[in-house]
């Protein structure tokens, strides 16, 4: 069953309590934390006062190729066993070459992960679908990854990068456990409430249900406050029967 988190980033000194009394009191089932925010105590104690999981620890490069200082404690604190490489620069697949190189780097990075039972995600943006001979760059990375990473898909950065967000699930359903939930104008790359833009909802979530995906994960880049991003993405993801026990229209 599909369910609904929402982001709530790396940051110990935003007021907790506060963020997850509201998250708790939506119709979110979980919340996606960084390192830093995961091993935070207040953090501990009131994600234990609620009805919240944590989906995945969003992490970098450095943490994924050397997990023991920071990742793996974040974890265990956490209670999670799955991490999201959040980024990595256009550089890494500037080339099909390239992009092959880059593949087998994050392979390497599985078995020191699989040995504490942690699946590695990666998280994409729009980079990864420049066009090499007719395929992306993304088609390239995924066919030469360790069949044990998943991917973290952000739907508005699909659409982005010119690919359908719905056919991408379709295409990768089988290893996407973990959906950023994203509007934007495609176009312009302009940040939108969900809901406001190009991004297809209801077709994303059906497609997320249908393939077994477990979190669609919501996320606001635009610079509205936090609090009003918790409401509407509350108020949004709760119209929907899919992400609150019920069926598929």
């Amino acid at each position: 069953m599909v369910r609904s988190a929402i982001i709530m980033g790396n940051s110990p000194e935003s007021p907790i309590r506060d963020y997850v009394g509201r998250i708790d009191d939506g119709t979110y089932d979980g919340v996606e934390a960084g390192t830093a925010l995961a091993t935070d105590e207040t953090f501990q104690s009131v994600l234990a006062d609620s009805d919240l999981e944590v989906t995945s620890i969003m992490t970098g490069l450095g943490a994924v190729q050397d997990p023991e200082e920071e990742l793996l404690p974040a974890c265990e604190a956490a209670g999670v066993d799955r991490v999201v490489l959040g980024w990595l620069p256009d550089e890494y697949f500037e080339s099909a070459e390239t992009t092959v190189e880059t593949a087998e780097m994050l392979s390497d990075c599985v078995g020191a992960l699989d040995e504490h039972g942690i699946t590695l995600c990666y998280h994409n943006h729009d980079h990864e679908f420049v066009e090499f001979d007719g395929r992306t760059a993304f088609d390239i990375f995924a066919e030469h990854l360790d069949d044990r990473i998943q991917f973290e898909v952000d739907v508005a950065w699909v659409g982005v990068g010119g690919v359908s967000p719905v056919e991408f699930i379709e295409t990768y359903g089988d290893r996407i456990p973990l959906i950023h939930l994203k509007d934007m104008d495609f176009e312009s790359e302009e940040f939108a409430q969900l809901g406001d833009a190009d991004l297809d909802l209801d077709g994303v979530i059906d497609a997320a249900d249908e393939q077994g995906v477990e979190w669609l994960i919501y996320e606001d880049e635009g610079d509205r406050d936090y609090p009003d991003k918790i409401a509407h993405g509350s108020a949004t993801l709760g119209e929907y029967p899919v992400l609150n026990g019920g069926d598929a229209a």
